[in-house]
This record gives C-alpha cells, sequence and structure tokens, in this order.
C-alpha cells in the first residue's frame, strides 16, 4: 500500500479565471468553500501575485453569487497588497447584500452580523462581505483567534 509523502509545493497555483468551474455543490458553502480558501492561501504563497489576477473569470449559469464572490475575494487581496485591481473584478456585484459561506437570508445569524461589521471596506462595492481574517489563510496568522 502506499503511503503518502510531504505535500509538494510544486503544484501551480490556481488563477482566478480557474475557480468558477470548480465552485459547485449542493449549497453554497459547499460550493465556495474550499475553492475560494485555497485560492487564497495559494495567494499568500505565489511570487507572482500578478498574474493569479490578470484573467477574469468566465461563467455563464443561474448562479448569480459566483462571480460576485470571486471578485469580492480578489479586490480585498489585491487591496492589502496595494496592488492594481484588475478592471474585471470592478464589474462584479449583487443587488442585495449577502455574506461569503451563509446562506442567503441570514441576516439575523452572529456570524452573518459579524461579517458584515468587520468585512474589507472592498466589500461594499461587490455587496458581498466576509470576516478579515479569511484573507490570512495560507499564512502563520490564519490560526490566531479571529476577533
Amino acid at each position: 500500500m502506499p503511503t503518502r509523502g510531504k505535500p509538494s509545493f510544486r503544484v501551480r497555483r490556481r488563477a482566478a479565471a480557474e475557480l468558477p468551474p470548480h465552485m459547485v455543490g449542493e449549497t453554497l458553502f459547499q460550493a465556495y468553500r474550499t475553492p475560494l480558501l485555497q485560492f487564497v492561501a495559494d495567494w499568500n504563497r505565489s511570487t507572482d501575485k500578478v498574474a493569479m489576477v490578470e484573467e477574469a473569470p468566465f461563467y455563464e449559469g443561474p448562479d448569480k453569487y459566483l462571480l460576485p464572490s470571486i471578485s469580492a475575494v480578489v479586490h480585498a487581496l489585491v487591496d492589502r497588497a496595494n496592488l492594481t485591481v484588475p478592471q474585471w473584478v470592478r464589474e462584479h456585484r449583487l443587488a442585495e447584500d449577502w455574506v461569503l459561506l451563509c446562506e442567503p437570508g441570514e441576516h439575523e445569524s452572529y456570524f452573518w452580523k459579524r461579517a458584515m461589521a468587520q468585512a474589507p471596506t472592498t466589500c461594499v462595492h461587490h455587496r458581498v462581505y466576509f470576516h478579515p481574517r479569511l484573507l490570512d489563510k495560507g499564512t502563520p496568522d490564519w490560526w490566531l483567534p479571529w476577533t
């Protein structure tokens, strides 16, 4: 039986344009959690961040949250790195507020209220909100307490 060796860090990092086909699942939480968190971790470990976001993701489907969610996360990461925001990022926004990884309409949940109150300012443009610590995935700060 083969044994698992050390994980390889030579795996090519997935760019934002490659995310849509991977963002599928029974619920928005299932569909978005792994691909977006892996993208953030890859971003934080990347030496060529611009290449990860230069090409726009393409999606033609019924999920109205998909492109605004990718855009909101990319916008916050690019802003935090003091890089130029790609034009495609500004083109995607929702008609109503939504908290990433929550079910739409969970306005009274603790997580919803906390994310709305603490989200990066770039989230306002897309109307997609998330706790700012999500941006720390892949860094030593990821495991520190979320306040």
